[in-house]
């Protein structure tokens, strides 16, 4: 990617922070000729699978103007959390409108010539259980930004779902949760003993379960109460993600209904104090919005479980 082009799309970032609403503003009418550009959209139609329903937006750029153009595309999408990729190799940025739903925004690639056209299809999954009748999700947008950061004219679109029967006939409206739905379960103890290497390790048993189609990207697990030098390590199977007070639960987004069960790994360092530490609290919560604010959850008794720790030689 030039300098050019990676500062036209760090502009474009940048304006998606300091307000999203400007990304899905119609042309702006005093528009020189010489920068207009188009896109054109087929239907989103998304289809049941063994996990959710996924679909691709067929999406083409065309460069209206008189002089060689550099384009991005944003999306809102009409399902939060449902957008996946475009289908070409270039940067996305996103950020989050006030419902909770993302506009995306990605570069297409090398400039275009007047007249070129480019495909740029997006592909969606949405992670809720299939129904045997179809569904609807309004409030998709699409449209085509200009390195100046002014956009040029944006397509609505919605999200058809198509029923596990395969109609699409008399859609009923899709409804996504606001409020999460989990149930961690842990083992009763964890202990703590000497490793190969010198430190203290161990592995807590975590099982978690995910009900509804909250929006979400992980299921973090949190230990709360260690003491000072002991420190959640990773998960087995590995998750592939950096650990803090916890860590996410390997897999990523879970699917409605979903369960998995894993090892949460965690260490001491060498001269960590061989002892009975009483009890610590396993919780876990998903956060998503604006702020990445916390998602009330249906039952949060059930999100947090109460275990024993020590270090034994």
């Amino acid at each position: 990617m030039t300098n050019g082009r990676r500062r036209a799309l760090l502009g474009i970032a940048t304006m998606m922070a300091v307000g999203v609403g400007t990304l899905a503003t119609p042309a702006v009418a005093s528009a020189a000729e010489a920068t207009s550009a188009s896109v054109s959209i087929g239907s989103l139609v998304l289809e049941p699978t063994d996990r959710g329903y996924a679909g691709t937006l067929a999406t083409t750029v065309t460069n209206t103007g008189t002089e060689p153009a550099w384009l991005s595309i944003s999306i809102v999408e009409p399902v939060a959390n449902s957008w996946q990729k475009i289908e070409i190799d270039d940067v996305c940025f996103w950020n989050w409108n006030a419902d909770g739903r993302r506009t995306i925004t990605c570069g297409i690639g090398s400039q275009l010539a007047p007249g070129e056209e480019r495909r740029v299809d997006s592909t969606f999954r949405v992670l809720s259980k299939t129904r045997k009748y179809a569904m609807e999700a309004l409030g998709g947008e699409i449209g085509v930004l200009h390195n100046d950061g002014t956009s040029g004219p944006t397509t609505p679109f919605s999200a058809l779902f198509r029923s596990t029967t395969g109609s699409v006939a008399d859609p009923r409206p899709f409804v996504q949760d606001t409020r999460s739905n989990i149930t961690l379960k842990v083992g009763k103890a964890l202990k703590l003993k000497k490793d190969t290497d010198g430190r203290f390790r161990g592995r807590l048993p975590v099982t978690v379960t995910w009900r509804g189609n909250a929006p979400h990207q992980y299921v973090p697990v949190d230990l709360v109460g260690l003491p000072d030098g002991v420190w959640a390590d990773g998960t087995d199977p590995d998750g592939g993600m950096p650990c803090f007070t916890g860590c996410a639960a390997p897999g990523g987004e879970f699917m409605q209904g979903e369960t998995r069960t894993f090892d949460l790994i965690v260490s001491a360092a060498e001269d960590a104090v061989v002892g009975d530490y009483g009890t610590i609290t396993a919780t876990s919560g998903v956060s998503w919005g604006p702020d990445w604010e916390t998602t009330p959850d249906v039952d949060p008794a059930d999100n947090t479980r109460t275990l024993t720790f020590k270090i034994v030689a």
